[in-house]
């Protein structure tokens, strides 16, 4: 397909988008765009530059207006559209993110890939975002995106049925209806050699970095596996306080908590972005001094207390979502023909109160 026709067919499909609520009325549920097969033919072109046209597109729409409970026939007719004729497709995209994450790397319990979408259609617009909330979907939607790419995936557990009962089953139809395909790495980017964990050891000045939990010996492909968590050591020993604060600095957090002592001596650290408390065993295991994690259990806090190993708690936000604007960054540099951000409405939903 041309150009010229993709750009038509783009058209249409925005011109069905912004009409799809005009045809009101009892018992005369019709679809705003009238036909819009062969109408391509009324459509006029024009070439701004390459990838990118006016097009205006004359189509019969019907909408009913109530007169004394009469209904009243009308026809609009659609007015010039510019039109982004993208160059790259969906699936383009998950490749170069396969690149990044190697979905081979998930977790066996975890949901990754591209999860709403066809591979097929044009992407012009690419949003990042820690997790998929209604004020994404809003912005998704309202900035015409059409890759979603979330480090949390929606949807993660396995559906029985999708209706607007349940907010994540509203936010999926919302991006089906707007036609915006949502990709999630999750547990695969944690843990590729430049997903998140590693980048906190290297914003951090850690070397000698190894996974906290080897794969399995056992498995299919462990040769190609690079295990869960990271771990290394500092160069120069630093405080337990000392490590609170730089890591709140490089991801610029509001806030950390620690669990230790505040001038404890901090030689190896330990990497598990999230929820990491369960990575404790194996960072002691490993002759970790401390862990750097988002969040933990009270009781994983006492554990870690009585093991003395220090923890570094950011919050579950702030301990990952720095690397979705990372990876908007790097996405930008290798697909400059995108447009491509991380999302500008998502925040931390747990706010701290001034005593």
């Amino acid at each position: 397909m041309g150009d010229a026709a993709i750009a038509t067919a783009e058209a249409l499909r925005l011109w069905q988008i912004t009409t799809r609520r005009v045809s009101e009325g009892p018992s005369q549920e019709k679809n705003s765009l009238a036909d819009a097969s062969g109408c391509d033919k009324n459509a006029t072109l024009n070439r701004v530059s390459a990838g990118l046209f006016d097009v205006r597109v004359t189509l019969p729409v019907v909408a009913y207006e109530n007169i004394n409970d009469g209904f009243r026939e009308m026809r609009f007719e659609a007015r010039r559209v510019r039109v982004i004729v993208p160059k790259i497709c969906v699936d383009q995209i998950c490749q170069r993110l396969a690149e990044i994450a190697p979905l081979r790397l998930a977790e066996s319990w975890d949901n990754v890939g591209l999860l709403v979408g066809d591979r097929g259609l044009g992407v012009s617009r690419v949003m990042t975002c820690l997790t998929v909330t209604p004020a994404v979907v809003q912005e998704a939607v309202d900035e015409d995106v059409d890759l979603l790419i979330a480090h949390h995936p929606l949807p993660f557990k396995p559906l029985s049925r999708l209706t607007t009962d349940t907010i994540a089953g509203a936010m999926l139809l919302r991006l089906v209806e707007s036609r915006v395909a949502v990709y999630s790495a999750h547990t695969a980017f944690d843990s590729a050699a430049s997903g998140i964990n590693q980048l906190w050891a290297d914003r951090l000045g850690v070397v000698e970095t190894q996974a906290l939990i080897p794969p399995e010996p056992s498995s299919q492909d462990a040769v190609d596996l690079l295990g869960s968590g990271r771990y290394g050591k500092f160069e120069q020993p630093v405080a337990l306080d000392g490590l609170a604060v730089s890591a709140a600095n490089v991801v610029g957090a509001t806030q950390v908590r620690r669990v230790g002592a505040a001038d404890q001596v901090i030689r190896r650290v330990a990497f598990a972005c999230g929820s990491g408390g369960s990575f404790l065993a194996a960072a002691k295991r490993n002759g970790c001094d401390a862990l750097v994690t988002g969040e933990a259990t009270f009781h994983t806090c006492l554990e870690a207390e009585a093991l003395r190993v220090g923890l570094v708690l950011l919050g579950h936000y702030w301990s990952e979502r720095f690397a979705m604007e990372w990876l908007a960054q790097q996405l930008s540099e290798s697909l400059a023909e995108l447009t491509i951000w991380p999302s500008r409405l998502e925040s931390d939903p747990i706010q701290i109160v001034a005593c």
